[in-house]
């Protein structure tokens, strides 16, 4: 007897619930009717069966597995369960990589602001000098100098 592909399909989606005798009487009646006319839906039907009758066997293998495993190991002492700081920066390089751009970046952007190095440390700064250009004026080291352009003032 011919059964529609859409039946098929409601049917399919049953067909688990069916094989773990999950169902309601009415939807396995249905079930049980559409498997004596269709044989695709009843060759899926014994191939779920056959996993349903084996997963007893599988619940039990695993039980039996869990109670070795709890036996086996034996949780460690407390004291080894710290980790150093040193194993710690070994785990995660890239934390403190991505760090070091802005400590640079900020260490630099405080020198620029507040001056020389020796005048923040309380020392005398050095006078004058000249510039690259021949102007008189304090000398800005190539690495202090600003590499971006500041925003411009909002108008």
């Amino acid at each position: 007897m011919f059964t529609s592909p859409q039946e098929c399909r409601t049917i399919r989606e049953l067909l688990s619930g069916y094989a773990l005798d999950a169902l309601a009487p009415e939807e396995a009646a249905r079930v049980r009717a559409h498997l004596t006319t269709c044989p695709a839906c009843r060759d899926e039907h014994d191939c779920l069966a056959a996993v349903s009758a084996h997963l007893p066997l599988l619940r039990d293998a695993l039980a039996r597995d869990i109670g070795r495993r709890q036996q086996r190991y034996v949780p460690a002492p407390a004291e080894s369960c710290h980790t150093s700081r040193q194993q710690l920066r070994r785990r995660r390089p890239a934390r403190s990589i991505l760090g070091t751009p802005l400590t640079v970046t900020q260490l630099l952007s405080r020198m620029r602001a507040s001056g020389e190095p020796g005048e923040r440390a309380g020392r005398s700064a050095p006078g004058p000098r000249a510039t690259a250009d021949g102007a008189e004026g304090r000398a800005t080291p190539q690495s202090l100098r600003p590499v971006v352009t500041p925003w411009p003032a909002a108008g």
